[in-house]
């Protein structure tokens, strides 16, 4: 990224949806403000291996990643897929089982994670935040831009997908609480799931849909510098993947019913602790989940 880098249930078909397509009109850039920018990321699970202290587990950082600045002491890796954070936790506990018999899976969102980047931007022995992107949507994107005539080797980023319709800005969209927003998909398939829908109401919309593939990166800079019109920075809405929706309930269930859960909250840099008090932005009180109803 630019700095960094309660769910409801999405179970059922996108049936309760409305859909339509919208144009984009050339009104002036604007950027949203920060606490808005925050707002719209805390929509997002991520998942984090954490200390028995709350802090992050800071690793040495693989040979094929740099970190860029020498201020940074380690790696910390986060995950958008908690099938990924749990293999990874797996392979720690593994290959130590005794220094990671004490540790656990952070549920936080990537607001929180944007907060954490601010405050310690200027921190001398910060870590370096990695982000795993979802290998599915990795594989999906690599295809879908060799199939539109790109060579690429391997995507560069983290894959967001978006439709449009009959033109580059015109934006399949879908209502979230009497809003037409331009959802923005993490996975995929949950795009396609959307088509499907549009495919049964709107065949003609359907039948000139176009799916792209940009960067997380890109379109969180829109968010923060009005890299666009007002009126499309208005309506981006981020959709986490289904499999992390449905594990944030999962996890829910298990708290509700008095079994061990996975915090919640935001890792400190240092002494803070974990679980800060307020929880952050750990994504339950995104409305992006709503989408998907």
């Amino acid at each position: 990224m630019t700095r960094f880098f309660r769910w409801q249930t999405v179970a059922g078909a996108l049936a309760s949806v409305v859909m339509g397509a919208i144009a984009i009109a050339p009104l002036p850039a604007i950027a949203l403000e920060r606490e808005e920018v925050v707002r719209r990321l805390g929509a997002v699970p991520i998942f984090t291996v954490i200390r028995e202290d709350g802090r992050f587990l800071v690793l040495p950082p693989p040979e094929d990643i740099a970190t860029p600045t020498n201020s940074e002491t380690g790696v910390v890796f986060n995950f958008f897929d908690p099938t990924d954070v749990q293999g990874f936790f797996t392979n720690l506990r593994e290959s130590n089982p005794e220094a990671t018999a004490s540790m656990t899976i952070l549920v936080s969102s990537l607001g929180d994670l944007y907060e954490w980047a601010e405050r310690n931007e200027n921190e001398a022995q910060r870590p370096q935040l990695i982000y795993a992107p979802i290998e599915e949507a990795v594989t999906s994107a690599t295809a879908l831009l060799r199939q539109q005539g790109e060579a690429v080797n391997e995507f560069p980023g983290i894959p967001l997908f978006v439709a449009t319709s009959s033109s580059e800005d015109n934006y399949l969209t879908l209502e979230d609480n009497g809003q037409t927003v331009v959802p923005f998909f993490f996975s995929r398939e949950d795009l396609d799931r959307m088509l499907d829908i549009y495919r049964e109401r709107q065949p003609d919309v359907a039948g000139q849909a176009q799916v792209k593939v940009t960067t997380l990166d890109r379109v969180v800079s829109i968010l923060e510098e009005g890299q666009a019109t007002d009126d499309f920075v208005n309506r981006i809405r981020l959709i986490p993947s289904r499999e992390s929706l449905e594990f944030i309930q999962s996890i829910q269930r298990e708290a509700a019913s008095g079994n061990a859960a996975p915090g919640t909250g935001t890792p400190g840099n240092g002494g803070s602790n974990t679980n800060n008090g307020n929880g952050g932005n750990s994504g339950a009180n995104g409305g992006a989940s709503n989408l998907l109803r």
